[in-house]
């Protein structure tokens, strides 16, 4: 279990938690070394703003107070205690017993949703389901007219929640708070109360208005990044679509019908792409037979692709547990009837975003016509809030009904029903399920022509594998997802016999209504720790000083690092490039990791720079690669060895002097023309800056000289010496020049223009001539005193909203 690492002070490192260490390190070096906040870094993607990378903003005390206790203790504590905590304050103040806010505590933290989403290190993730499930509780209760508890929550966790800076679960828990709200009107103008609805929405905007103040330099950041990143409008006219991002990469994680059921039956479509199964598994016994995939054994256990479910990859079931589900149920017969039809759409709703794609239709117009809808990928998070839902209809539920078990005779029919029914589904796919499916990941079928299985195949027979082996082995691999299906629903019907017990003794007056909630929690634990643990033994923690062993420098690595000058940048083809920011770590990297690159650069990489990356893989001189000169892109690895690597001669360097401009009119002529561009003949330019560029010497020059005087992230100097008026480009990338990217020359302030798409360039009197580029993020700088205020307000109207609730029930 990863109780005993996290608490051994110890890390987990996977996937984006690595990707992250990569993509930050120079502007966390700076801001340690300096103080200084740059807001802008040369490692990804050549050059892009920190926005969504690396966050600090000072004077943000929820944000202060959340980063305060990963600091206190080892992260890992915090992302398994937090929802845990979070959950228990909020089912506190909502009025429930210490028990039953425990046992909903619990049943959250150690949800395998949550479980996975830290062993995956979706820190980030974590913290935003976690802080927003009370700010939804705190809006149902102030239109249940339980003003001050209702208040006190929207505003402590709403601004916890906006300082984790998770847009898109925010986006997620609007669109719940907007249903959530509708009812409440509803409800209260129906029952003649509509004074109140004013009420209760007057104190859920000022709640939410209090919670932005202390993140008001974020949210402006955030707000001004977006416009020019993947998620905001397009820029060639030849999109698809205006805005937004491509519908397929959107809905690429996407729940399908039958993956639903991992919500009670962790397994049904086999749990994870690395699951762990043990020497009794048929996996286990043809690797160790055969030899064949031998690296997936260690120990007494094998790691192999269970999962076979609509997606290229899944880190973990989404499974909430089926003695919570169960609880829940009875929480949907017992629960108040206005939480039941509020949470109930509201779960409905949520399970269709989840299922994306699948749903055709219904998504396809939620996608063009929902406000910001497709500005986010990877519908099936959404499932992550659903958990904090359905935790508290069952707590209410169980709540009411252990206050008056007389309930449960009223209801007896509904619950024999329910269990019939479930019982029926895990019947279903312990006896059925294996015959009626055949267990084959097909995934890529339709797009590719090839399923995942197929393609793992392929690989195996090109590298000299037998065909009839690797035949065996993926038989071998489809009776163990069957088995694990099996043996899934099987143990689905134990625990469910468990929970009817349960529910048996409370009617029969066997336990009393504490010894039932204990006895259930019990259930619930002991279901979801079982299951947790199959996901936390295959995550590597480690030391954090020992860190830095996962960046490991080959020897090609040292040998360009030895080479590169400070400026220079290195494509790493041993890697996806335009996925995997570890290169980042050492070098500048036209690469990276960021599902928010700038819009101009994700033009560039799909008209040229994937173009351009095949060329030079598959040539055997130099190739010619005009983009990737431009980009200063000086060293091309290819292997792990010392000579494993080529430089990149016609490489355009740091900055050059350009002979004349070749003039567009639309940004599709700009980046077509990209392809022809040669060093020093031209530079092509936007018409719209003609006037910029009108003292521009249109013809070469005899002498220029450029030298790099200074560079750090978010400055760069340069000594400029030519003998007429030119224009000067440099392989810097453009964003908000003349606004957040201010240039100088001989420290008088000059506007600069954009040049080839997406880099700089300005115009450079004859003579020799200091020029610099500064960069200021201004909404960081204007919002910062805000947020500085908003803290004290924050914290003002939590204190009172906790004395106004030790006077009375409210």
């Amino acid at each position: 279990m990863v109780v005993p690492e996290a608490f051994d002070g110890k890390v987990i490192l996977q996937g984006d938690k690595l990707q992250s260490l990569g993509t930050k390190r120079d502007v966390k070096a700076h801001h340690q070394r300096t103080g200084e906040l740059t807001n802008w870094t040369d490692r990804m993607y050549s050059g892009m703003p920190t926005t969504l990378i690396y966050p600090v903003y000072p004077n943000n005390l929820a944000s202060t107070f959340i980063n305060s206790l990963e600091n206190w203790t080892q992260p890992q504590v915090v992302h398994l205690m937090l929802p845990m905590l979070c959950i228990y304050i909020a089912l506190l103040i909502a009025g429930y017993p210490i028990g039953l806010s425990l046992l909903g505590a619990l049943a959250f933290g150690l949800s395998t949703i949550n479980i996975g989403n830290m062993v995956a290190a979706h820190s980030t993730k974590v913290k935003a389901i976690a802080t927003a499930i009370p700010v939804l509780f705190g809006l149902q209760l102030l239109f249940e007219r339980r003003y001050v508890r209702g208040f006190l929550l929207m505003v402590t966790f709403g601004a916890m929640h906006l300082a984790t800076n998770h847009l898109q679960i925010t986006y997620y828990a609007l669109l719940a708070g907007l249903i959530i709200a509708l009812v409440g009107v509803g409800v209260l103008i129906k029952s003649g109360k509509g004074r109140s609805v004013l009420k209760a929405t007057a104190f859920a905007v000022i709640a939410v208005l209090i919670g932005i103040l202390p993140n008001a330099s974020m949210l402006w950041s955030n707000y001004a990044y977006v416009k020019d990143s993947v998620r905001g409008e397009r820029i060639l006219k030849s999109a698809e679509t205006n805005s937004g991002l491509d519908r397929d990469y959107a809905y690429v994680f996407s729940h399908d019908f039958l993956e639903l059921g991992s919500l009670i039956l962790p397994r049904i479509v086999g749990g994870s792409t690395n699951e762990m199964l043990g020497k009794d598994s048929e996996s286990y016994k043809y690797i160790k037979r055969t030899g064949l995939q031998g690296s997936r054994i260690s120990n007494n256990s094998v790691v192999v692709p269970l999962f076979w479910g609509e997606k290229p990859i899944n880190e973990s079931p989404t499974y909430v547990g089926i003695g919570v589900f169960c609880i829940f149920l009875l929480g949907l017969l017992f629960c108040g009837k206005v939480l039941r039809i509020a949470f109930g759409l509201v779960l409905l709703g949520y399970t269709v975003i989840a299922l994306g794609d699948n749903l055709g239709f219904i998504n396809e117009l939620m996608f063009n016509y929902i406000p910001f809808f497709n500005k986010f990928r990877a519908p099936s998070m959404v499932l992550g809030l659903s958990v904090g839902l359905i935790i508290w209809i069952a707590v209410d539920g169980l709540h009411r009904l252990l206050k008056n078990p007389e309930l449960i005779h009223c209801k007896k029919k509904q619950l024999i029903r329910m269990a019939a029914t479930v019982a029926f589904f895990f019947l279903f796919f312990a006896i059925l399920g294996p015959s009626v499916f055949d267990f084959s990941w097909d995934y890529s079928t339709q797009t590719h022509g090839l399923g995942i299985d197929e393609n793992f195949k392929r690989q195996l027979v090109n590298a000299g594998d037998p065909a009839q082996m690797v035949d065996k082995l993926l038989e071998a691999f489809r009776s163990d997802r069957a088995s694990a299906m099996r043996s899934d629903a099987l143990r689905g019907l134990a625990f469910l016999a468990l929970i009817g017990l349960c529910v048996i003794s409370i009617l029969k007056n066997w336990l009393k209504p504490y010894q039932a909630t204990i006895a259930m929690g019990f259930v619930c634990v002991i279901d979801l720790v079982t299951i947790d643990t199959n996901y936390t033994q295959t995550a590597v923690f480690e030391k954090t000083r020992n860190i830095r062993r996962f960046f490991p420098q080959d020897e090609a690595d040292i040998t360009i690092g030895r080479r590169k000058l400070a400026y220079d940048r290195v494509v790493d083809l041993t890697r996806p490039v335009m996925q995997d920011a570890r290169p980042s770590y050492y070098f500048n990297n036209i690469g990276g990791n960021h599902a928010a690159k700038l819009r101009r650069y994700q033009d560039l990489i799909e008209r040229h720079i994937s173009k351009e990356l095949q060329l030079v893989k598959s040539a055997s001189k130099q190739a010619d690669v005009p983009v990737l000169n431009m980009l200063n892109t000086r060293f091309l690895k290819f292997g792990y060895g010392p000579n494993d690597y080529r430089e990149n001669i016609t490489s355009n360097g740091f900055a050059w002097f350009v002979d004349s401009i070749a003039w567009v009119k639309s940004p599709g002529e700009e980046i077509e023309a990209l392809g022809k561009l040669k060093r020093s003949e031209f530079a092509i330019v936007d018409h719209q800056f003609k006037n910029e560029l009108k003292e521009v010497v249109d013809s070469p020059s005899e002498f220029n000289k450029i030298e790099l005087t200074a560079k750090s992230p978010g400055t760069v100097q340069y000594l400029a010496t030519t003998d007429k008026t030119k224009l000067l480009v440099m392989s810097e990338i453009w964003y908000e020049g003349n606004n957040y990217w201010k240039s100088f020359v001989d420290g008088v302030q000059v506007d600069h223009v954009r040049v080839n798409y997406l880099l700089r360039g300005i115009v450079v009197p004859s003579g020799s001539h200091k020029v610099r580029f500064e960069y200021t993020a201004l909404p960081f700088e204007k919002g910062e005193p805000i947020a500085a205020a908003g803290s004290g307000i924050w914290i003002l109207s939590i204190f009172t909203s906790l004395i106004l609730l030790g006077k009375k029930d409210v």
